[in-house]
């Protein structure tokens, strides 16, 4: 029981990291209320944001399968 659990466990995990970074992955939406399109500095601002989420997703992601191999071996 306790190993369906743990398998349970890391399958939801990794799901998570997997629709983390698939949310991070997406095309951001900037705010449009300039005439000229938002300033740059927004812009540079959101796809940063957006590729750190996409790598703390990754980083999520193996530290559970490192998790769950310490856990089940």
């Amino acid at each position: 029981m306790k190993t369906a659990f743990t398998a349970g466990a890391i399958l939801f995990a990794l799901i998570s990291a997997a629709l983390w970074f698939w949310s991070a992955r997406l095309r951001p939406v900037y705010p449009m209320g300039y005439l000229s399109g938002p300033p740059q500095a927004i812009v540079d601002v959101i796809n940063l944001q957006s590729k750190l989420n996409a790598w703390a997703a990754v980083a999520t992601g193996l530290s559970v399968l490192c998790q769950g191999a310490l856990t089940l071996y």
